[in-house]
């Protein structure tokens, strides 16, 4: 299964990616897992991700890190 979640995480990141102010590192994923970083702050992010998963169902993490005053980020697995 590890291809597709391979292939799944190159094509999530890439949808993250053609959004302003959001980034993932490594730009394109080597494994099936990556980062996903903001140019925003946690306060800001946070919201808009809790909101997102009551409206779809999903949730994408559970946690998002502080990197400084005007970022964020959280890592994303792809699997089961």
């Amino acid at each position: 299964k590890m291809g597709h979640y391979y292939e799944s995480a190159k094509r999530v990141a890439e949808w993250f990616n053609s959004c302003t102010g959001i980034s993932t590192l490594p730009k394109v994923p080597v494994s099936n897992m990556f980062h996903v970083q903001f140019a925003h702050p946690k306060e800001e992010v946070e919201p808009v991700l809790v909101e997102l998963g009551q409206e779809t169902g999903i949730g994408i993490t559970g946690y998002v890190k502080e990197q400084n005053s005007g970022s964020c980020y959280f890592e994303v697995h792809m699997g089961d």
